[in-house]
């Protein structure tokens, strides 16, 4: 009896590491339900009103689908990729906001659904860890959303105000020792740690019903029609993957091959490398304009994680610099980080800069005084590649005039059409369905852009997402 006692006071005053609790950041009122997935409003409208033969939407085009785990509404998709430290805790922040003020204006309004893009579930884990003592993988900040078997819901079931979308969502990826915490005896191979895909499907339009009706879908409720999900606006899919121990993603190949050989830690121009090159030719004169020039990264600035390196992590801003710079430009920022990705410069005095003149700008990583070069872009400014008004270019349509190889006529006569995209629409098809001509109710096929698509339905009331 005694070894018994003092085995339970053992395990009183020495619980086990895997004992921590869970909050919830979640309401789970219906956490046994799942969002019910269904094709575009525009599949049904196609097939009701026989119009828009000739446009470029692919009717038969439903659905996108997981690994063999089911299937997704397809829709236009946006997919932002982060390369981050195993332990970090990455703030994810819907792009579909429009800030006035102090306050922010979104255009998806009516329907949010954040979940795992690689098994269609949440992300709910089996136990907490010390550093970590949610439920879930993924929480959100500033509202609570609603749990669902496969996934996290904000609109319509939180409101469809500016301040009432789930917008704002905190990811923690695990280190391996929590992951086996997390994820006792796992063995799903679309969950391996390696890397994770976090969707959010969102829209402003309102048919929560499994099919379209263009009178009565207007109406319908998420909550009482079965939580059927409206026609999507679009997709954002973040890859996010770890960099450290024994990965072997293309992107930590590059970094370790690169260290080794010492071509992306030089500061020696004639001779290093860059993750990320790019040679642009910008105009020699420059049009004025509000918009500054500028280039891009390929990845949020906090998105560049330098595999095995101690002191790297998210909040490390990017250095960037001009050099070889006989173009005379200079940068408006000397460094970037968080989430942004663009890079403006300013023209010397009067716009303009000598034909041929070149710049090159640099971006890279100081950590513990090592240099990790992360990107680099060369500039060469032309006077051939200047931007015409109209007028300019009705002026150079004859043979003789300077710009007469930038005339319609020139490039049919010289050149071969390989491809085309243009958002020119029949304006009598965008009348016959809602009677407005600004907007075609047609979208392009889904890989041709990113942007989420609006179809002038609003005063009809399909649509009420708000502006942004």
């Amino acid at each position: 009896m005694k070894k018994v006692c003092m085995a339970l006071l053992a395990l009183l005053f020495f619980p086990s590491q895997n004992s921590w609790s869970q909050n919830d950041g979640y309401k789970s009122d219906y956490r046994n339900d799942s969002v019910r997935v269904k094709p575009a409003k525009w599949h049904d409208l196609k097939d009701e009103f026989q119009i828009g033969g000739e446009d470029g939407f692919d009717s038969r085009e439903y659905w996108n689908l997981s690994n063999g785990r089911g299937r997704v509404q397809a829709t236009h998709t946006n997919v932002d990729t982060l390369y981050v430290h195993s332990g970090e805790t990455i703030n994810l922040h819907l792009q579909d906001r429009l800030y006035s003020g102090s306050s922010k204006e979104y255009s998806v309004r009516t329907y949010q659904r954040w979940y795992d893009f690689r098994r269609l579930a949440s992300f709910e884990t089996a136990q907490g860890t010390k550093d970590w003592n949610y439920k879930d993988l993924l929480i959100p900040t500033g509202r609570t959303g609603y749990r669902f078997q496969n996934g996290y819901v904000g609109s319509p079931l939180t409101g469809t105000g500016n301040n009432q979308v789930l917008d704002n969502m905190l990811f923690h990826y695990p280190t391996a020792d929590e992951f086996a915490q997390m994820f006792p005896g796992n063995t799903d191979s679309e969950l391996d740690n390696i890397y994770y895909l976090i969707a959010c499907d969102v829209s402003g339009y309102n048919d929560y019903t499994p099919q379209y009706e263009k009178e009565t879908s207007k109406t319908s409720s998420f909550q009482k029609n079965g939580f059927w999900e409206p026609t999507l606006s679009h997709r954002f899919i973040y890859y996010i993957s770890e960099v450290d121990g024994d990965v072997h993603t293309s992107y930590v190949r590059r970094w370790k091959e690169g260290i080794d050989n010492g071509r992306l830690t030089s500061s020696d121009e004639r001779s290093n490398a860059y993750l990320e090159e790019s040679e642009i030719s910008f105009p020699a004169v420059r049009r004025a304009t509000y918009t500054k020039e500028l280039v891009s990264l390929q990845k949020e600035a906090r998105g560049y994680a330098i595999p095995n390196v101690k002191n790297d992590n998210m909040n490390v801003a990017l250095n960037v610099e001009v050099v070889d710079n006989s173009a005379g430009i200079s940068l408006l920022k000397s460094s970037i980080s968080g989430e942004n990705t663009v890079i403006q410069f300013n023209y010397p005095s009067g716009d303009k800069v000598e034909d041929g003149s070149k710049a090159s700008i640099i971006v890279y990583k100081q950590i513990d005084g090592k240099r990790y070069n992360i990107a680099r872009y060369k500039l060469s400014f032309q006077t051939e590649g200047q931007l015409l008004s109209q007028s300019e270019l009705e002026e150079n349509q004859e043979e003789g005039k300077e710009f007469y190889f930038r005339s319609p006529a020139y490039l049919k006569d010289n050149y071969e059409l390989l491809t085309e995209l243009n958002f020119d629409y029949d304006t009598r098809v965008a009348s016959e369905l809602y009677n407005n001509q600004k907007y075609y109710p047609f979208p392009q096929n889904w890989d041709v852009c990113s942007y989420a698509f609006y179809d002038g339905s609003y005063q009809h009331g399909d649509f009420r997402g708000g502006k942004g």
